[in-house]
């Protein structure tokens, strides 16, 4: 049998766990307006590359790319598993973690059934960062940039653009030309030509 954290504990972990103050154990941070920047832990740097979003509660660096929450700072840093990583931090807030226990078959079943949505979510949100550098997204790049949003952090939070009519082409759903979709993802024009018989 192995030993599940419930969703509802590791969303509680999420919204309560002050990225900041985990990180700030490991990195010197300085504040520099609504970010914090210092010096990444995962690479070799002279310059501060390395910044944390309090209010969105992630961090990314732009010399090395690692970026996550905080969760995935801990894991990356420390090298725990996620539910080391969230018993750690649920130690820290107090907050009582029960587990619910499941055979190993299912638990395999439902780590396959999660990777398979991540991979959808990355794929798709590949898909969207590119839409948004294509000569299409010019307009969207004005619209961040009249936001004081530069495109380093346009990307280090994963802006995208979705166009009505391109993502209804199967074809289009191959961001950087692999020729393949995660399995489970299916284009919307084929959904709709399924559902019609």
């Amino acid at each position: 049998m192995v030993a599940r954290i419930p969703d509802n504990v590791v969303d509680e972990v999420k919204a309560r766990a002050s990225i900041v103050d985990i990180v700030g154990e490991y990195v010197r941070l300085k504040r520099k307006g609504a970010r914090y920047l210092g010096l990444c832990p995962f690479h070799n740097e002279k310059t501060p590359s390395f910044s944390v979003n309090a209010e969105r509660n992630l961090y990314h660096c732009f010399g090395c790319g690692a970026s996550g929450d905080v969760i995935g700072f801990l894991r990356q840093h420390d090298g725990l598993s996620f539910p080391e990583a969230v018993r750690k931090l649920a130690d820290r807030l107090g907050i009582a973690v029960p587990e619910s226990h499941e055979d190993d078959a299912t638990a395999r079943a439902r780590a396959r059934e999660k990777d398979r949505y991540f991979e959808a979510t990355r794929y798709a949100s590949e898909f969207f960062r590119r839409q948004l550098t294509t000569p299409s997204g010019k307009q969207a790049r004005q619209y961040l940039a009249d936001r004081g949003i530069d495109e380093q952090t346009a990307e280090a939070f994963e802006q995208g653009l979705g166009l009505l009519g391109v993502v209804r082409h199967e074809s289009s759903l191959d961001p950087g030309g692999r020729g393949r979709r995660p399995e489970g993802m299916v284009g919307r024009s084929t959904a709709a030509r399924r559902s019609r018989g």
